[in-house]
């Protein structure tokens, strides 16, 4: 399974009304919002809502073959512009992120690179943007 633990710890009863009384507030606030997607997407309609993903997936698939070398995610080390490579935490997992393709136009290099910067550049990108700064763009 994806994000599973290689062993498993200990699974007392005590651990696991321990672990419930923990999330307990996590999973009320997925239940609520998992409920209010529902009834919204109802309201839209599911079939609609099945077509405009499906839609998405390919505009998002059209976009990565358009902007990214190799058409997805790539090792951190792997991407040659520091800008957009993702931070990396230490002890813990690799953090991909996306490298672009070489030849891009600028206008393509400017619309692909705000999609592909990762979190951190992201934010400091916005903020420029919304409360001033000398440069707006990547």
């Amino acid at each position: 399974p994806h994000n599973a633990r290689a062993e498993r710890g200990d699974d007392s009863p005590e651990r696991r009304r321990r672990l419930r009384a923990w999330n307990a507030l996590d999973w009320r606030l997925y239940s609520h919002f998992n409920r209010s997607f529902w009834r919204a997407a109802e309201e839209f309609g599911l079939e609609r809502l099945r077509r405009e993903a499906a839609e998405l997936r390919r505009r998002r698939g059209e976009l990565a073959r358009r902007c990214l070398r190799g058409g997805g995610p790539a090792a951190a080390r792997d991407i040659g512009d520091r800008l957009l490579r993702p931070f990396q935490p230490p002890g813990g997992a690799a953090v991909l992120g996306f490298a672009l393709r070489e030849g891009l136009g600028e206008r393509d290099r400017q619309m692909c690179g705000r999609m592909a910067l990762p979190e951190l550049p992201y934010k400091d990108l916005l903020e420029r943007i919304q409360f001033g700064g000398k440069n707006e763009s990547l």
